[in-house]
């Protein structure tokens, strides 16, 4: 799923950054024009020329080339921690005649930008939610074509992604200056926590009780059991039509089935402990672990449901519809440790399975009815 385009909220700006080995050219180009005029070499004051004229190049060629890029970005609807985040950008090259060479795409991020100025900024990527910065490159690109370009990244930790500005930066033909053309992008996107597959054996211990006591519907369609045998109803499927009895009796026979229930977990995130919440590590591990065991109760066709305890956080009842996981999910993703909730205001549901945090970046995972730990997961 990808997210529609932000609009620009102001005009982009270009600014020229001294490359790595600018240092090294100028002192070069100094030695060899002081060479020149010791020494009255003509070939020494050419030299020196066409140092000049490639600087006068690395200056003029990739300002221009910035100048008629226009960029988009295409943000998918949300990631997950620890795996790879593919941000997408469009990029459009306006000029009619000058083509693009060596294109770099990347996100600035806020950190950078406070080792720079020492002071805290609003408009870049959050800190540390990347472990590495995006970058994307376009090696060519031609006159009035748009291409796409790909910058992986793996997101570090859970939370709402604010990105906010795009850098274009070229560097063609010589690397001496690079220009960039910042651009503002405003958008959001939501980073699930880290959700792992759990055993098959861990999902049934869970499940038990759901599975010995679940409950059996009687349906007048297709179901998993045959149940007996009544007359034909108005309104009844051919397909459940017993045709033996009724070429047997003259009337029609309609079979009727009985179907199993879905098995029902509701997963209890439980941080009213506030010793054990100090402990971020052990929380997140929680956090994670009860995601895990949502998707995986839900991929095996469970009806699911969370509650948290402790942290302000919405509840949601038993479904097995997909985009209801995925609420769930963006529950998690949005919790605040910080706001805590009273006694009073915790939920009145009752959980089937609780996950508290351990010691040592553990989660406890255990029954609710039998109060019986299942060991700690890591």
């Amino acid at each position: 799923m990808i997210a529609p385009r932000s609009k620009p909220t102001r005009r982009p700006s270009t600014t020229l950054d001294i490359g790595s080995g600018a240092t090294l050219f100028l002192l070069i180009g100094m030695l060899l024009l002081a060479a020149a005029f010791y020494s009255q070499a003509n070939v020494l004051f050419w030299a020196f020329g066409m140092m000049v004229a490639a600087l006068v190049i690395s200056i003029f060629v990739p300002s221009s080339i910035v100048r008629r890029i226009y960029i988009s970005r295409l943000t998918p609807a949300s990631g997950e921690v620890g795996q790879p985040l593919r941000l997408r950008y469009q990029l459009t090259n306006r000029a009619r005649w000058l083509p693009a060479f060596g294109l770099i795409v990347h996100e600035r991020t806020a950190r950078r930008r406070r080792r720079r100025k020492r002071a805290p900024q609003k408009d870049g990527v959050d800190d540390d939610i990347f472990r590495a910065e995006p970058h994307g490159w376009v090696l060519h690109l031609g006159p009035r074509q748009t291409v796409l370009a790909d910058a992986p990244c793996w997101p570090a930790r859970r939370g709402e992604l604010r990105l906010a500005r795009l850098v274009v930066a070229c560097g063609f033909p010589f690397g001496i200056v690079t220009a960039r053309r910042n651009f503002d992008r405003p958008e959001r996107l939501l980073i699930y926590p880290s959700t792992r597959m759990l055993a098959r054996r861990t999902m049934h211990r869970l499940l038990q009780a759901d599975f010995a006591d679940g409950k059996r519907t009687t349906h007048v369609d297709d179901g998993d059991e045959f149940f007996g045998l009544r007359e034909y109803r108005p309104g009844d499927s051919q397909r459940i039509i017993d045709w033996k009895h009724t070429a047997r009796t003259g009337v029609l026979i309609s079979r009727e089935m009985r179907r199993l229930a879905r098995p029902t977990i509701i997963v209890c995130l439980d941080l009213r402990d506030p010793r054990t919440c100090e402990d971020r590590e052990a929380v997140e591990h929680a956090i994670a672990l009860t995601a895990s065991l949502l998707t995986t109760a839900h991929r095996q066709g469970s009806r699911i449901g969370m509650v948290v305890y402790g942290v302000e956080c919405p509840s949601f009842a038993a479904h097995h519809s997909g985009p209801m996981r995925h609420a769930m999910l963006a529950a998690l993703a949005r919790l605040d440790l910080d706001k805590r909730l009273d006694a009073r205001e915790q939920p009145n549901i009752r959980p089937s399975v609780v996950i508290r945090p351990g010691d040592h970046g553990q989660a406890h995972v255990e029954r609710a009815a039998g109060a019986r730990s299942q060991g700690a997961v890591r």
